[in-house]
């Protein structure tokens, strides 16, 4: 948002970088008022990327189609959108995309005729426990063509271990992780919180049992001094 990735392109040599959004900022060189249909000719793009921009749009969908219509054939759409989190109205924020979202997109952009191709997806690990750090970004790597279906090479740079629900064109699915990070937090929290209640529990038992043992010496006492 507010062409916040130009900085990542503009340093590299042939590249001629056009950022678009809805509002003003260093990197927007287009405003649009319609996502869904963008002022750029069909087919004259090389790459389209998209960063923390989908969930913010009410039909991603037809922003998806309007990617691959000014995509050249051959041509790359990265996308990068959240898989979970908070929710951050940007003025709304509709949608989390899980690991079986590309594939989704892939048949919508051949329902609307075009030829693309879900190259690679997988969902990225937390960052951290800050709010702004707890996206779980799920990245999707598409073509428009074939030409990179029999010859993909992996485009992540991050190691796998950090990578879940690794998905390529070759492989398909690889080790699929049923359980987001965020329910996984919570269970762990969870199961460290009753282990916390175990312990805590046998502190204060064993307190009661001192305590049962001192009003028995107390008991015993009073006997001893009663007349």
């Amino acid at each position: 948002m507010n062409g916040s990735i130009r900085d990542f392109f503009v340093c590299k040599d042939n590249i001629i970088y056009t950022g678009l959004d809805f509002t003003q900022g260093k990197g927007v060189d287009i405003l649009i008022s319609d996502p869904y249909r963008l002022p750029v000719e069909d087919a004259s793009t090389d790459v389209v990327v998209t960063s923390s921009c989908l969930e913010h749009s009410e039909l991603f969908w037809l922003s998806f189609s309007e990617m691959l219509r000014i995509l050249k054939p051959g041509g790359l759409i990265y996308m990068n959108v959240p898989s979970n989190g908070y929710i951050h109205r940007y003025p709304v924020d509709c949608w989390r995309f899980y690991p079986d979202s590309g594939k989704a997109l892939e048949t919508w952009g051949r329902r609307c005729g075009y030829g693309v191709t879900l190259l690679e997806s997988f969902t990225s690990a937390q960052f951290s426990h800050l709010q702004e750090d707890r996206w779980s970004d799920y990245i999707a790597v598409f073509a428009k063509g074939d030409i990179y279906v029999n010859n993909i090479q992996r485009m992540s740079f991050c190691s796998d271990k950090t990578l879940k629900n690794i998905y390529t064109n070759i492989h398909g699915n690889q080790d699929t992780d049923f359980t987001p990070e965020d329910f996984k937090i919570q269970e762990k929290y969870k199961n460290q919180v009753a282990d916390i209640q175990k312990r805590l529990d046998l502190v204060v038992q064993s307190y009661e049992n001192k305590l049962a043992q001192k009003d028995t010496e107390i008991e015993q006492l009073k006997s001893l001094l009663t007349p």
